[in-house]
């Protein structure tokens, strides 16, 4: 199946070169890994994460709030927006110049225009002139729009940051409890003391899974993989489709591209020997690393 999808994507010529350098920019969701060696930022997602749920619910909200008020613009403000191009004065439907009037980018003709401008409302920006235009076509625009950046602004975004609060009140940037990485390592610890043979036995020769966990564990590997892939992005970012080929910048790329993926695949073969296949996989991060593993050595395997 590998041989056909290389052999497919070799006949489609530069189109398809193209796509398979394009596999090598998957490389740069490796940086999002350090995320995880890096605890604060770590703890933040897992806290914004918990409050998923309760988020989800508050979009809800937010969605109906939206279709509320877009329908009740649609019903006070749609196809009256229409001004005199020199006075700006507001243009009647019954005038023979209202075909030819200017209309603003925000405004309430239809459903999907109406949407963007309350969203437009919601963000902030430059509400203000929607409401000033409105404002000469309505004497309820004024009544319209406070409601709408009370509700809106005020009291969701208010609810919004509560959300938000009350997973931080357990979370472990406050108690500073331990992450449960690092109490699984800790855990492994105490079972390898545990197991340890005694001062007057003869010690076992360490398996090869054994090996592998501590070089999981390790941070000297760590250290090695953030440097990998900082210097993997600064090298993808030197790359140019437009490079000679036969330059030294472009044969310097090559064999960096070929040590990186070499260290990555190490990676994978020492994470799977120590965690098992299917304990591999458990991890999604595990996943995101073994698809750039397979697209970059589908991009170093392309046929030219």
């Amino acid at each position: 199946a590998l041989e056909l999808l290389l052999a497919r994507i070799s006949a489609g010529g530069g189109q398809g070169k193209s796509v398979m350098s394009a596999f090598r920019s998957f490389r740069l969701v490796r940086l999002l890994r350090m995320v995880k060696n890096w605890k604060s930022i770590h703890s933040l997602l897992d806290t914004i994460s918990r409050a998923s749920s309760d988020i989800r619910s508050f979009a809800v909200l937010l969605s109906l709030l939206i279709f509320v008020f877009a329908l009740m613009g649609m019903q006070l403000f749609a196809n009256r927006l229409r001004f005199d191009g020199v006075s700006g004065l507001p243009v009647d439907i019954s005038d023979p110049r209202y075909a030819d009037a200017d209309v603003p980018r925000s405004n309430f003709d239809d459903f999907m225009w109406s949407l963007v401008t309350v969203f437009q409302v919601l963000s902030g920006e430059n509400w203000n002139t929607v409401l000033y235009d409105c404002w000469k076509t309505s004497k309820a625009a004024p009544v319209y729009f406070v409601s709408l950046v009370v509700l809106g602004i005020f009291c969701a975004l208010n609810l919004f940051l509560a959300l938000l609060l009350k997973q931080f009140d357990g979370s472990e940037l406050v108690t500073g409890r331990i992450h449960p990485e690092e109490e699984e390592m800790s855990r492994r610890v105490a079972d390898k003391v545990q197991n340890h043979d005694g001062p007057g036995l003869e010690r076992r020769c360490p398996s090869m899974q054994a090996l592998c966990e501590d070089l999981v564990s390790s941070k000297r590997l760590d250290m090695l993989l953030t440097f990998a892939i900082v210097a993997s992005s600064i090298a993808l970012a030197l790359d140019n489709p437009l490079n000679d080929p036969s330059s030294n910048l472009a044969k310097t790329l090559l064999i960096l591209n070929l040590i990186f993926t070499a260290i990555f695949l190490a990676e994978f073969c020492i994470r799977v020997v120590a965690n098992g296949l299917k304990g591999y996989f458990l991890d999604g991060w595990n996943i995101l690393d073994f698809a750039t593993v397979v697209a970059s050595i589908l991009e170093l395997c392309r046929i030219e």
